[in-house]
């Protein structure tokens, strides 16, 4: 039988849980619109008002990492995936005007993870 202060305890929780899938939700919806907006600084070719000059737009994808710490399953959520798709898009199309090359795969903020780097055939489209 559950006793009062455990359906208070589990009623916390879930209250937690869903506090930091809204704040996920929406840094995720703020990447993609950076995301995009670089895309298009790119196309335009002021490479210098992309987020991904000073690399600045990544920063909102670990920010994304540090608000999900305590519920790391919501890193593998859909919004979270196109957040990190639509920054490896960006960062390859980045990459390829600035240094007529691909990201790599090794170190640093150009670090592309998982299956987001199959996204890079989406550069080309």
């Amino acid at each position: 039988m559950l006793l009062k202060r455990d359906l208070e305890s589990i009623q916390k929780e879930l209250s937690t849980y869903d506090q930091v899938r809204e704040q996920v939700f929406t840094i995720s919806r703020t990447a993609v619109r950076l995301a995009g907006t670089s895309i298009l600084e790119i196309h335009r070719g002021r490479l210098e008002n992309s987020s991904l000059h000073d690399k600045g737009g990544w920063k909102v994808l670990e920010h994304i990492e540090e608000v999900a710490k305590t519920h790391t399953e919501l890193l593998t959520s859909p919004s979270v995936t196109v957040a990190y798709q639509e920054f490896v898009e960006a960062s390859s199309l980045f990459e390829f005007v600035e240094r007529g090359k691909g990201p790599n795969s090794e170190g640093g903020q150009e670090q592309v993870i998982g299956v987001t780097y199959w996204v890079l055939l989406d550069v080309i489209g």
